[in-house]
């Protein structure tokens, strides 16, 4: 039998976490060779979970549906990736940095507003949105 990966994954970390409760089970310890026995049982286990949560799918797998992919949809996945990098998508970042960098300016020479207070943000995505409404 061919173990994959992941299964060799689980098996080496079962097998550390087996091990470690023999030794907290057979062996007179003290508190702190315990302790530390425990936290090397739980990095384990968040280790098996993050290979769990974490483990890299094939291209043609649709984890929404948990599903293979036809090769229509990633041909139409790939115009896509192609049609993003023409420049639209570029263009639409220029112009608003452009509206930031602008917004910012004017917020700047107000001695009213200080730019370390939390209502910063707030005030510059409203100003945005009045350059966004008064360009439409």
């Amino acid at each position: 039998m061919i173990m994959t990966t992941k299964g060799k994954v689980y098996s080496f970390y079962s097998f550390v976490i087996v091990l470690l409760i023999l030794a907290l089970m057979l062996f007179n310890l003290n508190i702190y060779a315990k302790a530390v026995i425990c936290f090397f049982i739980i990095a384990c286990l968040l280790v098996m979970r993050s290979v769990q949560k974490a483990w890299m799918l094939p291209p043609d797998f649709n984890p929404y549906k948990l599903q293979s992919m036809s090769t229509t949809a990633i041909e139409k996945l790939e115009e896509k990736g192609e049609e993003m990098e023409s420049g639209t998508h570029s263009d639409n970042i220029d112009a608003y940095l452009s509206l930031v960098i602008r917004a910012d300016m004017e917020l700047s020479e107000d001695p009213c507003v200080d730019k370390e207070s939390s209502t910063y943000n707030r005030l510059l995505n409203a100003r945005i949105s009045e350059y966004l409404h008064a360009s439409k």
